[in-house]
């Protein structure tokens, strides 16, 4: 698509399709993450994140693919649909989140109707960027350099 638009340099909506596919990003994994990381670019205005990459210890146990991962600040963001729900995978992303936390991640979380308070989600997402940039937790987290296709 990118290089089609070099050939059309000048038609209308030109500018906006450039625009759109800056924002996009293959590793989203459902609509709601892509909102999420909407929010996340264009209303809290924060550097670009990785979705859905895989991020290790610093003796490379895999912790878990943040919905969101922005290495700049040290966040990531989970949105969490209805499977989230149940008790064992409520408690699978506590300790996640304990995980994350442990190797230099500040996580934020959000559920399907905080998107609809644009305000709320971006305070949350700002309050993690806060706390993991006052963090003394030493960054020791990796991440894969290729890890591929999407589940």
């Amino acid at each position: 698509m990118r290089q089609y638009l070099v050939t059309k340099a000048g038609w209308p909506g030109v500018r906006q399709v450039t625009r759109a596919l800056e924002l996009t990003d293959a590793r989203s994994c459902s609509p709601r993450e892509t909102t999420l990381r909407l929010i996340w670019r264009l209303d809290a205005g924060l550097p670009a994140p990785r979705c859905n990459w895989p991020v290790a210890d610093a003796d490379g146990r895999f912790i878990g693919s943040p919905d969101l991962l922005c290495e700049e600040v040290g966040v990531v963001g989970e949105y969490d649909g209805a499977e989230h729900r149940t008790r064992r995978r409520q408690r699978d992303d506590v300790r996640r989140d304990d995980l994350f936390r442990r190797v230099g991640l500040e996580p934020f979380r959000v559920v399907g109707a905080d998107l609809e308070d644009v305000p709320l989600v971006v305070d949350r997402m700002r309050a993690a960027v806060a706390r993991a940039l006052a963090s003394s937790t030493p960054r020791t987290w990796r991440v894969k350099r290729a890890p591929g296709p999407v589940r």
